[in-house]
């Protein structure tokens, strides 16, 4: 059964006292543009394996249909190329080094404010299933928190995830708001124990057998993929896609049928990408190119107020917490909440609008003895990206710079080119840093991994993850 989270007595997970400092302050609670969320994270999911970005194989029908309804974001950066970091992000609009989950397993602390905990505050029922067990320390504010998973597997496929928030839309009783997280995992280079979806795995063979030279010619050139054919590995990864888009289909369906579409807000996008040989990696986490750090973005509500748009410019993983909370009508006390992030709804009407937005800052998870041993660099890893450059530190090796505007694919190091643009990005990236140090949001430590999840780690591929020879 889904595990019943208490009410946080400490706190309240931080938002019954934010909500009790916003009617003390007089602050103004703007009317609700949805009364529910739908919110999805498909992990590992690469932006540029979509049809709505612009791939040419067949591996996302459901949400490419989305997508041609709602507002896509074609840059959206996530703040780590790894599972649970990013996760909690998107989850309190804050970066790692502030709400300080920097490994999977992890969890946050109860005075870490949250997207749930904030919704829960104001009457809306809170749930969240999750395809790992190692997630559940960010069950915080949620009423209830599933993570199971059948015994003798890891991860949870996307149909079961998919059956279990199914059965709870249809078990609502009234006509209270909710809001819905629901994690799916399937779409992974490196998890050897992927079930594979045999039509969708099989469909991908034959059209890479159709395709040919052509498909190669455009991985090669759009993605800068760096082998002479299409690995299997590839085929796997676009079945494992079009499989959570099927499921995804069945899920916003049920939603519909809980209740009305137009009043529900659905949001779809990912923790991070994945290598899929890009860079000479398979896998993620090591490093913090784009093809790991851009993710999808679709927000999709009433056709009739939120219009179909295409955002160009760059937008972050933590803006994603301000906006639903803009869109739902929950307060967000900012002197209190101090939130990286901002709304992005104004970019619904002028997609091209300049907000002000910094730099899309990222961060590596740190590498412990076993990644070491991998292969992996030592010491910090931090990226910061604009619209035209990026700049990434290595605190043990040599930085980067690209110009993302001609080397989108981040092929050509331009750091001992002296360019202003590079000692622009290079000094707010350490400024940046430093000042989100000083700016830890709790007073504790974040809990160590909790051991029950150590062998579902292992098995996942993440204590030693697969590097490409």
């Amino acid at each position: 059964m889904p595990t019943t989270l208490p009410r946080w007595t400490r706190l309240g997970t931080a938002a019954v006292a934010l909500a009790a400092t916003l009617q003390g302050a007089g602050c103004r609670r703007a009317g609700p543009a949805y009364d529910n969320l739908l919110l999805v994270t498909v992990d590992t999911l690469r932006a540029d394996h979509l049809g709505l970005y612009g791939y040419p194989r067949p591996t996302s029908p459901f949400l490419d249909e989305l997508g041609k309804e709602g507002v896509v974001f074609w840059r959206a950066i996530a703040a780590s190329s790894h599972t649970a970091p990013s996760h909690a992000t998107i989850l309190t609009a804050l970066y790692p080094e502030q709400h300080r989950v920097l490994v999977n397993g992890q969890g946050l602390l109860p005075d870490v404010p949250g997207l749930a905990g904030i919704a829960r505050a104001q009457g809306i029922d809170t749930a969240a299933f999750a395809s790992v067990r190692f997630l559940a320390g960010l069950g915080q504010g949620f009423d209830s928190f599933d993570a199971e998973v059948p015994e003798g597997q890891v991860f949870r496929t996307a149909d079961a995830t998919v059956d279990r928030a199914v059965e709870w839309l249809r078990r609502r009783q009234g006509k209270r708001r909710f809001a819905l997280w629901v994690h799916v995992y399937d779409p992974h280079q490196h998890v050897a124990t992927t079930r594979m979806p045999e039509p969708h795995y099989q469909k991908m063979r034959e059209d890479s057998a159709r395709r040919g030279d052509e498909l190669l010619y455009f991985l090669r050139q759009e993605h800068g993929y760096p082998r002479d054919a299409v690995s299997e590995s590839i085929d796997r990864y676009d079945a494992q896609v079009a499989f959570v888009d099927a499921e995804l289909r069945r899920l916003f369906a049920a939603a519909a049928a809980a209740a009305p579409a137009r009043r529900t807000l659905r949001v779809v996008t990912a923790d991070h990408g994945e290598g899929l040989a890009s860079h000479g990696f398979e896998g993620h986490g090591r490093y913090l190119y784009n093809e790991q750090l851009r993710v999808p973005l679709i927000i999709h509500g009433d056709t009739g107020r939120l219009r179909h748009a295409v955002v160009p410019g760059l937008v972050r993983h933590v803006d994603l917490m301000p906006t639903i909370a803009e869109l739902l009508g929950l307060p967000l006390a900012e002197p209190v909440l101090r939130l990286e992030g901002r709304s992005l709804t104004r970019l619904f009407e002028a997609p091209s609008a300049d907000l002000g937005i910094e730099p899309a800052f990222s961060q590596r998870r740190p590498p412990d003895e076993r990644r070491l041993e991998a292969g992996w660099e030592p010491g910090t890893k931090l990226a910061a990206q604009d619209a035209e450059h990026k700049y990434i530190f290595n605190s043990e090796g040599g930085d980067e710079f690209y110009d993302l505007r001609l080397d989108p694919n981040e092929l050509r190091n331009l750091v001992e080119e002296t360019r202003p643009e590079r000692d622009r990005l290079r000094e707010w990236l350490h400024r940046k840093f430093e000042a989100l140090g000083r700016d830890q949001r709790t007073a504790g430590a974040a809990p160590d991994v909790d051991p029950r999840h150590l062998e579902d780690l292992k098995a996942l591929g993440y204590i030693q993850d697969t590097v490409n020879p």
